[in-house]
């Protein structure tokens, strides 16, 4: 029987919130299937006993989804999407109207990351790619946009180097504006003035979709210009400048042939992000941080004045989490953070039309990824307890209708569920909390092996989602706890800011009190519990190994910061020490107040020698963001103190978690080095096909 500290189980906060759990699995099993596209034979995957165990459960949670990117043509008559099955990989054009499929692409070496409809005859595909490139230093994401004609399946590349604009650049996949009659697209790029001209300005381009060979420059731009902002039939209106060498940050409108300042700022806290317009395009849509709150709030700019506006759009509960944009850059909403997606829509009726959608899809996570111009055809997506991912159709006035799985091999019963739950911390903060359980313990989920699993950011949060290392470590048998420890954004100012100068400190204590909370009430095994996290949550794994050694039987850390002055120095070394960067550090890692010696006091390479738990380490050999150096210095240090560490580098890999062979190799090593160290000896633990009800 699970024990709450009160003694009974019927007290527990999380025996309530794990009650969801035994209610119907399949939320939405109202709605109808039977209008689903038909599409390729679903991947059939191999058998447990093909393989081993480990190799089973990474091919079935650590593959790439098998659909994916579906859009809606501006008549919302056509649907587009990328299909993956074995070698095949295209891009499909459904017709709604007659039911099939009429033109498709195979797009493998291509690799389009997005899609969207620029009018109904052409669907844009960006493709995106990172690679080195020449005169740019480590790797760099190049994106290029190409256009299918629905009517003959041909495909033109819109932006060619070397063709107007400048040969080496990264990113060539933007419009920024769409002409009325769909032909014109209106895509910013490099342009050097000569031949010899090797430090080209951003320009904005016209381009002809139906003969892009030849795109026309309608503005030149200047060195420090950084974006355009474009409304109807390719009326400029507005530039962004920025200078990184006094932080000059500028909006400029036209003013004859010259250009005015609307807009000027020049304080390296100032974080503002231009991302769009208003409808009626007499305003810019600005999110700027206010950095004595570290909330991001939004504004709008006047185009003609200059006057900023701030609309009080956050939540005590939530933050804001990005601006809902449609094909032409115009602000038709708000996402808010938090473990489910949540929306304010400028349109009323809009906004009324998804809450009500939401709460039909309660639970889950519930995405709009599209829409028709006229917002009467959403394309959502879904993710959550019973779901590994699958897209439906909202039509104004009519069901919902399924249309795609994105993980097909991935079956209802092979998902591990989630539920949220909240805990107090030992000052009292309450620390929302996610649980991911394995589903043959749902029922009576009582003294699990467990992982606590701390996103990174710090300034991120956890999602009710499918995540492939989550989900394979659930599918193995152990519980998935995940703290939104004090500094996680997503949860309201108060909780963000309690985080400020606690790396190491409070905010870690969050994590230690989740493991305790949990084991409190009989739902975790204390002695089988294991911290693992990327990034920040593998500075977190790492530091909860040296400043708690008895809490934890493993670490791992993957991409994890293990010497914080080391990190400073680094980033000092690439962005200098004046730069805004290094002020959130100061900010967030010590709340304005650090010396090396506090920093040293906080870094879990300087206690190796305390440490007592077996560490995983594992780092992309690419990472810019935390260098390798970090696991090297930290794989040292337990070398020479004799501890139990293994190495994992990981090739052609940078600040993720890589393609998928390298994800799946990710998952196995993982999950083998869990079985090591918390399966007790003769249990069998939970594996891809156990019985799930």
């Amino acid at each position: 029987m699970m024990k709450t500290p009160s003694g009974t189980r019927a007290d527990s906060p999380l025996f309530n919130a794990l009650i969801m759990l035994k209610l119907p699995i399949r939320v939405f099993a109202t709605l109808t299937k039977a209008c689903s596209i038909a599409l390729l034979t679903l991947l059939t995957l191999p058998a447990a006993a093909d393989s081993p165990e480990l190799k089973q459960i990474a091919s079935v949670y650590g593959v790439d989804p098998s659909r994916e990117m579906v859009a809606i043509s501006p008549n919302g008559e056509l649907l587009a999407f990328r299909t993956r099955d074995g070698d095949k990989d295209l891009i499909l054009v459904h017709s709604l109207k007659k039911g099939k499929n009429i033109t498709g692409a195979h797009v493998g070496e291509m690799d389009p990351r997005r899609l969207h409809f620029v009018s109904d005859q052409y669907l844009i595909m960006v493709a995106s790619k990172e690679t080195r490139l020449m005169g740019f230093r480590g790797r760099n994401e190049i994106s290029t946009a190409y256009a299918l004609n629905i009517k003959t399946g041909a495909i033109e590349q819109l932006l060619r180097p070397g063709h107007v604009i400048y040969a080496g650049q990264q990113g060539l996949g933007r419009i920024l504006g769409i002409s009325d009659d769909g032909r014109k697209l209106y895509m910013p790029a490099y342009v050097p003035r000569s031949k010899t001209d090797r430090q080209p300005d951003y320009a904005l381009l016209e381009v002809d979709i139906e003969k892009p060979r030849h795109p026309k420059v309608l503005e030149d731009g200047h060195s420090h210009t950084v974006d355009w902002f474009v409304g109807r039939n390719g009326k400029v209106l507005a530039q962004e400048r920025y200078n990184e060498d006094d932080y000059q940050h500028e909006i400029l409108v036209r003013d004859g042939d010259d250009w005015r300042v609307i807009y000027s700022d020049n304080s390296p806290r100032t974080v503002a992000s231009f991302i769009g317009e208003t409808p009626d395009q007499n305003w810019l849509v600005m999110l700027k941080e206010d950095w004595d709150t570290g909330r991001v709030e939004y504004y709008r700019l006047n185009l003609d004045s200059g006057k900023q506006e701030r609309l009080d759009l956050n939540r005590n509960d939530s933050d804001i989490a990005n601006v809902r944009l449609n094909a032409e850059r115009v602000a038709i909403g708000i996402t808010y953070a938090g473990f489910n997606p949540s929306y304010h829509f400028f349109d009323a009726a809009l906004n009324d039309r998804v809450s009500k959608l939401q709460a039909q899809f309660k639970g889950h996570s519930l995405y709009v990824v599209n829409a028709d111009s006229e917002l009467n055809n959403l394309v959502l997506y879904l993710e959550g307890p019973s779901t590994a991912g699958e897209f439906f159709l909202s039509q104004k006035g009519q069901p919902v209708r399924f249309l795609l799985s994105a993980y097909p091999g991935i079956s209802e019963a092979e998902v591990q569920p989630s539920v949220p739950f909240e805990f107090k911390a030992r000052d009292g903060l309450v620390i929302p909390t996610l649980l991911t359980i394995p589903r043959v313990h749902a029922a009576n989920p009582e003294n699990l092996p467990a992982v606590v699993l701390p996103h990174g950011g710090p300034e991120s949060y956890d999602r009710q989602e499918f995540d492939a290392l989550v989900q394979s470590i659930a599918a193995r048998g152990y519980a998935v706890i995940q703290p939104q420890f004090r500094g996680s954004y997503g949860f309201g100012y108060e909780h963000w800011a309690a985080g400020l100068g606690e790396w190491g400190r409070a905010m870690q204590d969050d994590v230690s009190d989740a493991v305790k909370a949990l084991s409190n009430v009989g739902f975790i095994d204390p002695d089988r519990v294991c911290i693992a996290g990327a990034s920040y949550g593998g500075y977190s794994a790492l530091a909860g190994a040296a400043f708690t050694p008895d809490l934890y039987r493993c670490a791992i850390s993957i991409h994890g910061v293990s010497d914080l002055n080391a990190m400073l120095e680094h980033e000092e070394k690439d962005l200098g020490e004046d730069h805004w960067v290094i002020e959130y550090f100061s900010r967030s890692i010590a709340k304005n107040y650090f010396t090396p010696e506090r920093l040293a006091a906080h870094s879990p390479a300087n206690f190796a020698s305390g440490i007592s738990a077996p560490v995983l380490l594992v780092h992309g050999e690419d990472d810019e963001i935390v260098p390798i150096e970090q696991s090297e210095l930290m794989l040292e240090k337990l070398q020479a103190a004799n501890k139990p560490v293994k190495y994992l580098p990981l090739k052609d890999t940078g600040h993720s978690y890589g393609e998928e062979p390298v994800r799946q190799m990710l998952i196995e090593a993982v999950l083998a080095f869990l079985d090591e160290h918390l399966a007790p000896s003769g249990e069998t633990l939970a594996t891809v096909g156990s019985e799930a009800d």
